[in-house]
C-alpha cells in the first residue's frame, strides 16, 4: 500500500508523523494483521534452476531518459537480474518492436526519414549494448512492410519476425 501526503495534508501537524508510524515497525506489523504482505519478510526471492527467458513486446512510443522506454526497461531488467546474481549468460530476452516503437530500431538514415529533422537515431546505442549483452532485438515484418521500410533499414543484430503477436 502506498501513501503520500496531500497538500493539505502537508499544512497539518500531526501528518508526518502518521506517515511515520505507516512506515515504522508497528504499523507493518498492524498491515500484516489485516492480510497485507511485508516485502521484506513475505516476498519470495527469484530463484532459478535453468535459464530465465523472457520475450517482451515493445509497442508504445514512450520515451524516457532520452531513449524509447522499452528498451530503458528491458536494459533495467537485465541490471535487475545482474544485481540479485544471475549471470548474463542465464538470461535470455527477446524484444519484439512493433506498432509505434518499431523506428527505435532503424539505422540512422531511415530514421531520419521517419523523424525529420533528427539526423540520428538516439536508440542505436542502447540498441547495440542490448545486443551485446545477449538480447534479441526483434522487430515485425508485417510493420515493417505497412511502413515500406527494408531489413537494409534496420541496425545491426536486428532480426525480423513474421508477426508481434505470433512471437510472443
Amino acid at each position: 500500500c502506498s501513501i503520500a501526503m496531500t497538500h493539505r495534508g502537508k499544512a497539518k501537524p500531526l501528518a508526518p508523523l502518521f506517515v511515520e508510524f505507516l512506515t515504522s515497525p508497528e504499523g507493518a506489523e498492524i498491515f500484516k494483521s489485516w492480510g497485507w504482505m511485508d516485502q521484506g519478510t513475505d516476498a519470495r526471492p527469484v530463484v532459478h534452476g535453468t535459464d530465465i527467458a523472457a520475450v517482451c513486446r515493445i509497442d508504445g512510443d514512450a520515451w524516457k531518459d532520452g531513449v524509447g522506454r522499452g528498451l530503458a526497461d528491458v536494459r533495467s531488467l537485465l541490471l535487475e537480474y545482474d544485481r540479485i546474481g544471475i549471470p548474463s549468460g542465464e538470461v535470455h530476452i527477446s524484444a519484439v518492436c512493433d506498432g509505434d516503437a518499431a523506428y527505435w530500431l532503424l539505422r540512422d538514415t531511415a530514421y531520419a526519414i521517419v523523424k525529420p529533422p533528427e539526423r540520428l537515431n538516439p536508440n542505436a546505442p542502447l540498441v547495440a549494448d542490448l545486443y551485446r549483452r545477449g538480447v534479441s532485438l526483434e522487430i515485425c515484418a508485417k510493420t515493417m512492410q505497412e511502413r515500406g521500410w527494408r531489413k537494409e533499414d534496420l541496425l545491426p543484430g536486428v532480426v525480423v519476425v513474421p508477426g508481434a503477436h505470433l512471437r510472443i
